[in-house]
């Protein structure tokens, strides 16, 4: 029988308490210590949510968002921002050359 749904006896309520309230604490200071980021300013350098838009070596284009880990969908264009071709991609400008696909594509757009 699994048991995965089954109440284990030896946690007391003191320790469940305990945590409960560790957890409290923990997420009351990253409450208190956030704070809000508007939009980059500056779009001539690729970021975490911008499109952008690369040339491949025989003249095609490919374009892609930086997404969350969890929005990823290359057959969208929504590229994890920790994929291997995002890594490559963040902090590059328009006109850089990034490995792709066994050869290079050039960045020839950047948007947010």
């Amino acid at each position: 029988m699994s048991r995965a749904f089954v109440r284990n006896s030896d946690d007391e309520p003191q320790s469940l308490r305990v945590r409960l309230e560790r957890d409290l604490r923990y997420w009351s200071a990253r409450r208190a210590s956030a704070r809000v980021v508007g939009p980059a300013a500056i779009t001539d350098r690729v970021r975490f949510g911008m499109r952008v838009t690369l040339r491949l070596e025989s003249g095609a284009t490919s374009v892609w968002r930086l997404v969350g880990e969890d929005e990823a969908a290359a057959a969208q264009g929504l590229l994890s921002w920790v994929s291997p071709l995002a890594q490559s991609l963040l902090g590059r400008e328009v006109g850089d050359a990034v490995a792709f696909q066994g050869g290079a594509a050039e960045i020839v757009s950047i948007e947010p």
